[in-house]
Parts: C-alpha cells; sequence; structure tokens
C-alpha cells in the first residue's frame, strides 16, 4: 500500500467517524426538539381546556398557539428526519471502505410469538404522523370554535369577534410565512422544489 491510498483510508476514516457522530446527535436532538415542543402543546391543551368555556375567545387564541406550536413540531420532526437521513447516507457510504457492512446491513429479527416479535417500523416516521394528527386536531378545534364562538350574524356590532378572527387570520398568515420562509437555504434541490 503507497502513501496516497493510506492517506485516502485515513480520510475515509474520518469521514466515517464523522458521519456516525453526526448521525448519533442528529438521532438525539429528534428526541430533545419533540420533548421540547411536547411541552408547549401539552401547555396549550391544559390552557384550552382551562379557558374554554369561561373565556371563549381566549380558548381561540390560546388554539391558534397550539396549532403554530404543532405546525412547526411537525416541520421539525420532517426536518430533522432529512438530516438524519442524510449523515446516514453519508454512512452507508463510507462504511464499506473501512470496515465492510454495519449499519447498511437489515438484520432478521427472532421469531418470537406474533403478540411480541419486533417489527420494522420507524421510530421518527411514527413521531412524525403523531405531530401530524396532533395539527389536524388542532386545526378541527380550531374550525369548531370558530363555528361554536363567534356569532356570526352579529359580527360587526362587537368588536372582540371581530379581533378574533383578524388573529385567527393572522395566524393563517404567519403558517404560510412558516410553510414559505423556514425551508432550510442549503438544500441542493432548492430550485426544484419551487420557493414562495
Amino acid at each position: 500500500m503507497n502513501i496516497e491510498e493510506s492517506g485516502e483510508i485515513q480520510r475515509a476514516e474520518k469521514r466515517l467517524k464523522h458521519a456516525v457522530a453526526a448521525r448519533q446527535l442528529e438521532i438525539e436532538l429528534f428526541w430533545r426538539r419533540s420533548l421540547f415542543f411536547w411541552g408547549f402543546i401539552s401547555a396549550a391543551f391544559i390552557a384550552l381546556a382551562t379557558s374554554y368555556g369561561r373565556h371563549p375567545y381566549l380558548a381561540i387564541a390560546v388554539t391558534c398557539f397550539g396549532l403554530i406550536c404543532s405546525l412547526c413540531w411537525t416541520l421539525l420532526n420532517l426536518g430533522s428526519k432529512y438530516w438524519y437521513e442524510a449523515w446516514e447516507t453519508k454512512v452507508e457510504r463510507e462504511e464499506p471502505n473501512v470496515m465492510g457492512m454495519l449499519f447498511g446491513r437489515i438484520e432478521s429479527i427472532k421469531r418470537n410469538h406474533p403478540l411480541v416479535r419486533a417489527r420494522r417500523y420507524s421510530v421518527s416516521k411514527l413521531l412524525i404522523v403523531l405531530s401530524d394528527y396532533v395539527l389536524i386536531l388542532w386545526i378541527a378545534i380550531l374550525a369548531y370554535q370558530l363555528v361554536a364562538q363567534i356569532p356570526w350574524p352579529q359580527i360587526l356590532s362587537e368588536w372582540r369577534p371581530v379581533l378574533v378572527l383578524v388573529f385567527v387570520l393572522f395566524t393563517l398568515a404567519y403558517i404560510l410565512l412558516v410553510l414559505c420562509l423556514a425551508r432550510s437555504s442549503k438544500s441542493p434541490s432548492a430550485q426544484q422544489e419551487g420557493n414562495c
């Protein structure tokens, strides 16, 4: 083995080491970030339950907050999943050259009783569908509140319902801004996905 080949092997080992460390960090951050958002979302559910009957307009504002938190949680989960998979791809590309297949090989599962047998579910995808469900729940709660709490026939005779509707419209506009402006600027396919 010449010096050039030895140097390339060392660089491949370093790339693999950094990719494995970054992949592990992304997995840990995925769960920490989710716990952070669950704190806000749980507080919003508690505030909604507390304010619903006594302060209906405050309940709508709390619902808008819960909606924004859930949207950000969903987008954060999708972003974390992207970066986790990006680092996983780098690991799978480098590992055959350094140590053979470890991360890229799918292992067979033990044949236990069907009720307790391991399944190959993606833990991160399960969290993503849960965050999507919570987002849909907040949308449904907001729609219900707008129908049940706003006195539509006399909407222009009182200032509070108008203020609440302005806040809801602001929330919807903010959602569009988040969807357009919260994308990573380092995406190689940003031109293909389209920008807002």
